[in-house]
């Protein structure tokens, strides 16, 4: 007979045949074992005897922290209000442990900081002693080279005197470099700085530049830095303008009012930079250098400027030229291909030439009629970002340089095509050719090159650099005669050697 009585669920059945155990999931990964090593050991027991009341043995610990050593201890505990006491317990200690260790981290962080630097300190004290007089001096001459400093592009006239100050034999050894007594700038202390080089001639190499203080501030300290240098014109070699039209146009107007400026000698000047930046709208800078006697200079480079000169002896004595537009002259003014030739024409002693010219500073329609021989040119550059292809054609076509041996060759590579023709014509002397495509390199480009090898018979040496997502560049060295067999393989090596993980191989 059945019972009426209705049968209940025993909730409990499920806990009680996992004997009261956590019933949580697993932990996927395996859990961190403690280390037992001596050190860990020796800290631990002296953490336990600070918060324990009683006295601790070593032994002691595990009993104090059984979940240290056994990673699944809090599995272990049961499913009652005493198991939550004792994960309330571990979960106390074991944040103890975390802020103890995480200030004793801190600290240990702290002292290895402290301890590096006077590493750094006792080691440089130690070795110094150690190095000759003869180190010292190169390692002196480098440290104060302009563009070592960690800015890159900054002079900094300071570290002689900075150096010198360290110690007595420092102080002797820079005082025995005048070449490291030879920048001077608008902070320079011109006088001390030309008087600990006096005895070399003339090597001063001036940086015409102010980028603090307020606008006034900076025309007053421009100004002044030009008048004193007036006064060892004679011993300067160098001269470099570091300007923005934009920000120091009051400075050029008063250079503009100053007539003195107008007819300046620098009779050891043999290299002039004219690095402006950028352009006023509605103002351009003055050539207020033309006037200047500069009788051995030799090099110019300018940006965003095209020179100008009275005196013709000072083109014609010019060897080095680098010649940048990539701004605009001044509001919807642009530069003219008739001027850049107009100024190139005149340098027939010219042998490196470096000319940069942006699609966008320059007027689109190309005005530039005669035909420029410069057959002293030796080391050519030449690069058209942005450039329409007609006047890139029509440029190669008007410059001939037809003794060139280096040749450093930017332009799209959708406009070879279009200017291989022109190109061309002026290789067949070329010793080095470096070409600088701006796209990806395909296939096809290999017929292309494979055209240049068989013009230029003299190479010795080929480059060509793919500027795109990924740098690609390849290289053929020691070609000479054999250039032509050697580009028989270049799609080969292309299809082993240049992919996303080589993107740079050498045939020869």
């Amino acid at each position: 007979m059945q019972s009426n009585r209705r049968r209940s669920y025993d909730w409990g059945t499920e806990v009680r045949n996992k004997k009261h155990r956590w019933p949580g999931p697993e932990v996927a990964s395996q859990p961190r074992r403690f280390d037992t090593e001596s050190p860990a050991l020796a800290w631990l027991h002296e953490f336990a005897s600070n918060h324990s009341s009683i006295p601790v043995t070593s032994e002691g610990t595990k009993e104090l922290y059984p979940w240290l050593w056994n990673p699944n201890w809090d599995k272990t505990v049961d499913i009652t209000l005493q198991g939550v006491k004792q994960l309330k317990g571990a979960a106390v200690e074991a944040e103890a442990m975390e802020k103890s260790l995480d200030s004793f981290l801190r600290c240990v962080k702290d002292r290895i900081s402290r301890i590096r630097r006077t590493l750094n300190i006792v080691t440089a004290q130690s070795y110094f002693p150690l190095l000759s007089d003869d180190v010292l001096a190169m390692i002196f001459e480098f440290a104060a080279l302009p563009f070592s400093q960690e800015l890159g592009d900054e002079y900094d006239n300071q570290t002689p005197s900075t150096i010198s100050r360290v110690c007595r034999r420092f102080r002797n050894i820079t005082l025995s470099l005048p070449h490291l007594w030879r920048y001077i700038d608008v902070n320079s202390n011109l006088q001390l700085v030309a008087s600990r080089s006096v005895n070399v001639g003339p090597i001063l190499e001036a940086q015409v530049k102010c980028d603090v203080g307020d606008k006034k501030d900076r025309v007053i300290q421009l100004h002044s830095f030009m008048g004193r240098m007036v006064t060892q014109s004679s011993r300067i070699s160098c001269i470099r303008f570091d300007l923005c039209p934009k920000m120091e146009e009051d400075f050029f107007k008063r250079i503009r009012r100053t007539k003195e400026f107008d007819s300046l000698s620098f009779p050891s000047l043999k290299e002039l930079v004219l690095n402006f930046d950028d352009t006023a709208d509605d103002f351009f800078p003055p050539h207020f250098y033309k006037e200047w006697d500069m009788p051995v200079l030799s090099t110019i480079e300018a940006h965003n400027v095209i020179p100008k000169f009275h005196s013709s002896e000072v083109y014609t004595g010019i060897t080095k030229c680098s010649l940048k537009l990539d701004g605009i002259k001044g509001e919807g003014d642009r530069w003219q291909y008739r001027k850049v030739f107009q100024f190139v024409s005149q340098l027939s002693s010219v042998e490196t030439l470096d000319i940069l010219l942006h699609g966008g500073s320059l007027f689109a329609m190309y005005d530039a009629e005669a035909t420029v021989l410069l057959p002293k040119v030796i080391h050519l550059r030449t690069a058209f970002p942005d450039a329409d292809k007609y006047s890139v054609k029509n440029f190669f076509l008007s410059l001939r340089t037809p003794n060139k041996e280096h040749w450093v060759l930017e332009v799209k590579l959708d406009k070879w095509t279009f200017i291989q023709p022109s190109v061309d014509e002026s290789i067949a002397k070329l010793k080095e050719l470096d070409v600088v495509f701006h796209s990806e390199f395909e296939k096809p480009d290999c017929s292309l090159l494979k055209k240049i090898s068989t013009l230029a018979q003299n190479l010795e040496r080929l480059s060509v650099t793919y500027v795109a997502e990924q740098l690609r560049r390849f290289e053929v060295n020691n070609c000479k005669d054999k250039l032509p067999d050697m580009m028989d393989r270049l799609e080969e090596a292309f299809n082993e050697n240049l992919g996303p993980e080589s993107p740079h191989f050498i045939l020869g």
